[in-house]
């Protein structure tokens, strides 16, 4: 009897499998055929040249996008991401200008994704028409990309972060942790309109801590080996970073010159994570992934201008103590019990 029932449980474990397999493919061939059969939209990807643009942060917007339009492979289609036309430029005041409106629509382009500042007002420069979504920029209202965040108005929505409190609070965190650091580094672009505004909400900061913060410029790869030189020389007590395109695409960078001059230095919320001391902000990454909200909203025929600009609800504090041994540093309770996360 024990032999049979064995064999019933077995023989049902089976159908059930095989139920769970039908059922699987059934809906696999569902999907694909109505993917197959809609007409799929073309995204035109706006960023800065790869050189100053994280592979990390580049696949997820490509991820975003694909996620929310499945593209087809067309002009501009790659074979990692087909349906997406990637514009890229020089540097970042140069993205896409010599586009125009006509230009974009003769490549058959739906809507357009940007990530950071520069490229989003080139979009906005370059079109009226075409949907622009802006992945994770600086103060949209401040730029005067958008009429508000609820209702951006135009042709443009997507996500902002905010980047001014951000870099601020960067500033009272070392400060907190380093008590008698009376001088701090921050890499500045002076033609950076958003760098700019996030700077005079980083000095405001400074002062009221008792800290005078120093500017040095950064626009490519190869100054930064000048500028940590200039900061040993001026005898910097500490780095805070601002999320310049260029400071995401080289944190790693960033980190193993800081850990030569042994220089404490707080980042946005992946730097820690790639060696850095300290990190704090949004995650980025969730920012980007979330452009595949709006390319849905958008190809299903909401306008832009209604869909309001997101803003993040979660902000991490993130402490790498394996950093903090190499460099010899200390770091106090005070500050470890608010780190969302220490790495060890």
């Amino acid at each position: 009897m024990k032999k049979i029932l064995g064999r019933l449980a077995i023989a049902l474990i089976a159908l059930v499998v095989l139920a769970v397999g039908y059922i699987y493919a059934a809906s696999e061939w569902m999907l694909r055929r109505k993917y197959d059969e809609a007409p799929q939209p073309l995204a035109a990807l706006a960023s800065p040249t790869e050189a100053d643009l994280a592979e990390g942060e580049r696949l997820s917007m490509i991820v975003g996008c694909w996620a929310g339009c499945h593209g087809k492979k067309g002009e501009g289609g790659t074979e990692e991401a087909p349906g997406i036309f990637e514009a890229t430029a020089p540097t970042m005041s140069d993205v896409l200008p010599q586009y125009s409106d006509a230009e974009l629509v003769r490549l058959n382009v739906d809507l357009i994704v940007t990530h950071a500042s520069a490229p989003a007002r080139a979009a906005k420069q370059a079109t009226t028409t075409i949907p622009i979504i802006m992945a994770a920029t600086a103060d949209p209202v401040a730029l005067g990309l958008v009429n508000s965040l609820a209702q951006p108005g135009g042709n443009i929505t997507g996500s902002t972060f905010f980047i001014t409190e951000l870099a601020a609070k960067r500033i009272e965190l070392l400060k907190d942790a380093f008590p008698r650091i009376t001088q701090v580094a921050v890499f500045a672009q002076p033609e950076n309109p958003s760098s700019n505004i996030t700077l005079q909400s980083m000095k405001a900061a400074a002062r009221s801590v008792n800290v005078t913060l120093h500017e040095f410029p950064v626009r490519g790869l190869n100054d930064f080996d000048g500028a940590f030189a200039a900061m040993a020389k001026s005898r910097m007590g500490a780095l805070a970073l601002q999320e310049l395109a260029i400071v995401l695409a080289h944190h790693k960078t960033i980190a193993d010159l800081a850990a030569k001059q042994r220089l404490p230095v707080i980042g946005n919320s992946e730097f820690a994570e790639l060696g850095g001391l300290m990190s704090y902000g949004a995650n980025l990454l969730e920012l980007w992934h979330r452009v595949g909200y709006f390319v849905d909203k958008i190809v299903k025929g909401t306008r832009p201008g209604v869909i309001p600009v997101e803003q993040p609800t979660r902000f991490d504090l993130v402490i790498n103590m394996k950093t903090a041994k190499t460099l010899g540093i200390e770091i106090p309770n005070s500050i470890l019990v608010q780190a969302t996360k220490v790495i060890e």
